[in-house]
């Protein structure tokens, strides 16, 4: 069985004050993954074999788009989630209060 590179993508609006920071979701996910996997920290730079790379890209007005992506030689596995509007965001800290 072929490695697997996993990557957490996180695309987020212009306006965020902390242009190359991931955010709160995309950390969250990267903690559940290194529980889960042979892992031991995240990173938003160049990984190792025991850090879990989140990449970060800053574009115009998106909401927030969250990608998981497990890659090898032979094929790539994807799950997104892609928010159209940050009322989810709101709802979820007013819960969360």
């Amino acid at each position: 069985l072929d490695k697997y590179d996993d990557i957490i993508s996180n695309c987020n609006n212009n306006n965020n004050a902390f242009l190359y920071a991931s955010s709160g979701t995309a950390i969250t996910l990267a903690n559940s993954i290194i529980d889960n996997l042979n892992k031991e920290n995240w990173s938003l730079d160049n990984s190792t074999d025991k850090e879990l790379l989140i990449t970060v890209k800053r574009d115009g007005e998106v909401p927030e788009t969250h990608s998981i992506s497990y890659t090898s030689k032979v094929d790539k596995i994807e799950i997104e989630h892609e928010a159209f509007s940050r009322n989810g965001f709101a709802y979820g800290a007013v819960i969360a209060s």
